[in-house]
């Protein structure tokens, strides 16, 4: 089991590059892919920036939040709580990391579960992986 970032799940819904690769990890995950509890506001926000840009598609997308609250239903993807302690430590990462505190919530997720994470960030996954070497990018998890 791994913590993905919401970088990865955005691909199971809106056709990128490599999302071929983030279904298959979906499709592939034993046990469930851990996420923090923002990462529901973060994929939903990217669904519905989708849907008010390209309204004729708007079924899609709403289509894609109803999947989202089905994967969490089936335990495909499991919640994990972010106390607020464990914000202090993200932000801790995120300052000696120079990156946004939002990405570094995953990261120390990862660290405190001793899991790997996967993100389809490439920039993130170096700087992360100064710390977490356990840190993937989408291209090299498969």
């Amino acid at each position: 089991m791994s913590v993905i970032d919401a970088s990865v799940a955005v691909k199971w819904f809106v056709d990128e590059p490599d999302s071929l690769l983030a279904l298959d990890l979906l499709d592939s995950a034993q046990g469930g892919l851990h996420v923090p509890d923002e990462f529901v506001v973060e994929v939903a926000g990217a669904l519905v920036r989708r849907a008010n840009e390209d309204k004729p598609s708007r079924d899609q997308w709403e289509a894609g939040l109803f999947h989202l609250i089905d994967l969490i239903d089936r335990q495909a993807l499991l919640i994990e709580r972010t106390p607020p302690g464990q914000v202090i430590d993200a932000a801790h990462l995120a300052i000696a990391l120079g990156h946004p505190l939002r990405d570094c919530i995953y990261l120390d997720l990862a660290m405190k579960m001793g899991r790997p994470l996967i993100t389809a960030d490439a920039k993130f996954a170096a700087k992360a992986r100064e710390v977490w070497p356990e840190t993937l990018d989408l291209n090299s998890s498969s």
